[in-house]
């Protein structure tokens, strides 16, 4: 029989812990955590980044299993085909974008992305757009609910999906962090990994 380090016990029950969670109901909804910290968003200010009407399955929520962790924490990952519409989330001006990656290549930190300056102060981010999927211009006022831009395939993902987050800044700081959004047209209420949501009226 192998004895084990009694500080590698605790490590390994520690790294579980923090993978999977823990919850005296044995028919809690599974969640894992990778991050401590995640807070539940205030108020529900925020649209479902895409057409009342549609529905896609977020793969990947705040502080989620695989990458959302550290200053993406709060971020979703919702499949979408590539070509999907887009909408934005929030009222505000477009701040930046690049649409010249090609779906497909799936290389690290190359990837289209759309950036929605906010009027509350905030930014939103549309991340894995398709090549040329960017639907609006640089400056221009989006609304809640407008068409904005096409989902692709693009950076490193697993699949074609939708990574969208709110940050707290961007050029002006010297790096971003995402904060919590809470959405005002999902239905059921964004709370887990893994489920569909629809996007309601408002």
């Amino acid at each position: 029989m192998i004895n084990f380090p009694r500080w590698l016990i605790t490590f390994c029950l520690l790294i579980t812990w923090a993978q999977y969670g823990c919850s005296d109901d044995d028919s809690a909804e599974p969640r894992v955590v990778q991050d401590l910290g995640c807070e539940s968003p205030v108020d529900l200010d925020y649209l479902l980044p895409y057409p009342i009407g549609e529905a896609y399955t977020l793969v990947q929520g705040n502080c989620g299993s695989q990458d959302h962790i550290n200053n993406i924490r709060y971020a979703f990952d919702f499949a979408m085909p590539i070509g999907s519409v887009v909408t934005a989330a929030q009222d505000g001006n477009v701040f930046m974008f690049e649409e010249g990656v090609v779906d497909g290549d799936r290389t690290v930190n190359r990837h289209n992305i759309l950036i929605i300056a906010h009027f509350n102060g905030t930014f939103g981010r549309y991340l894995h757009l398709k090549q040329d999927g960017v639907l609006v211009e640089l400056g221009q006022e989006v609304l809640r609910g407008d068409t904005i831009a096409l989902s692709g395939d693009t950076g490193f993902v697993r699949e074609p999906l939708l990574h969208f987050d709110v940050v707290d800044c961007m050029s002006d700081c010297g790096d971003f962090h995402s904060v919590p959004a809470g959405f005002m047209n999902a239905q059921p209420p964004v709370k887990g990994e893994m489920v569909e949501y629809l996007a309601v009226p408002f």
